[in-house]
This record gives structure tokens, C-alpha cells and sequence, in this order.
């Protein structure tokens, strides 16, 4: 497979050296040469978006290694909270059958709550909530704007709130 690299491998414009620069910056921060590819073309288009075309290259190399380094981090801090989430949900069965019942009625209500949504309602909010994903990426699975789930999340979040504390009401028996 080639890489961004290979295909410039001997720059024959400014923008093919800030590539192949921003690509070796990118692969000594740690990135595989996969990440490497995906993250230089995300900054490069940032960069032409914000007029980068048209900067001394001196300021283009800055703005260039600072946006790839942080688009790096970004997604490293992503990566590291889906790990997280998907521990956790690894480990609450476990937890829930060496207990016997749940600790925390205020999660039981909310798991019986969010099964309780329509099943739209209930993958927006699965796949944002549990799995991390941003509102963009939520709306082109769903096929959706980001403004929309954003709106059914707020739907949701409002749904939720109202049931948790109907179910807490009842578990303490008070009418509600």
C-alpha cells in the first residue's frame, strides 16, 4: 500500500513539502503510517480551508504540525474512552451476577428507562452515550444532520430525566 510519503517523495511544490513534513512529523509523534495518511490529509484540508494556500511556509509548517498533533490527540483521546466504555460494559455483567442485583437503583431505572425509548431514540442514544461517538458521526449512520441528534438527544435527555424519576418515586412508594 502506498502511503502519502511515497507518492511525494521528492516535493515539487510547497504544499507537497508540508505534506511529506507534516507526514514524518506526524510518523515520529508515534502515529503508523495508516494514521499518518489519514491525519495529514485532515490537517492539509484544514489548512486550505483557512487560507493556508496563501501563508508564508514557515506559518503554514506551524499551523500544519499543530493541527495534525492535535488532531492526533483528539483521536487518541477517543480511542482511549471507547476502551473505557467497552471495559466498563464488559465488566457491569460480571459485577451485577457477583452482587446479585444492582447497587444503584438509579441505574436500573435508567436501563429500564432507555429500553423504554423508541428504537431510534435508543441507538442515538447508545451510540453517543455508551460507544462515544460524536454527534456528526451518530447523524451520518442515522442518516442525520448533527444539529438533529443533537435535538433528539435533548428529546431524549428530557424522556429520560421524567422516567428515572417516576421510577425512583415508585421503588420509594410515593405516588408519582
Amino acid at each position: 500500500m502506498k502511503h502519502l510519503v511515497d507518492q511525494v517523495s521528492t516535493p515539487r511544490s510547497p504544499e507537497a513539502h508540508q505534506q511529506r513534513a507534516l507526514w514524518l512529523w506526524l510518523r515520529a509523534l508515534g502515529a503508523d503510517a495508516n494514521e499518518a495518511d489519514d491525519l495529514t490529509q485532515d490537517a492539509m484540508l484544514i489548512w486550505a480551508r483557512k487560507g493556508g494556500l496563501n501563508w508564508p511556509e514557515a506559518q503554514s509548517g506551524v499551523f500544519l504540525r499543530t493541527t495534525g498533533r492535535n488532531l492526533m490527540l483528539a483521536t487518541r483521546r477517543k480511542q482511549a474512552r471507547r476502551a473505557l466504555i467497552l471495559r466498563e460494559q464488559a465488566a457491569l455483567p460480571i459485577w451485577q451476577r457477583l452482587v446479585g442485583e444492582s447497587l444503584d437503583p438509579a441505574l436500573e431505572a435508567l436501563d429500564a428507562c432507555i429500553e423504554a425509548l423508541p428504537s431510534e431514540l435508543q441507538g442515538i442514544v447508545r451510540r453517543t452515550y455508551f460507544e462515544g461517538h460524536s454527534g456528526a458521526e451518530v447523524g451520518e449512520a442515522s442518516g442525520l444532520s448533527a444539529e438533529q441528534v443533537h435535538h433528539q438527544l435533548f428529546r431524549a435527555r428530557q424522556a429520560l430525566k421524567g422516567c428515572i424519576e417516576r421510577k425512583l418515586k415508585q421503588q420509594e412508594g410515593t405516588p408519582g
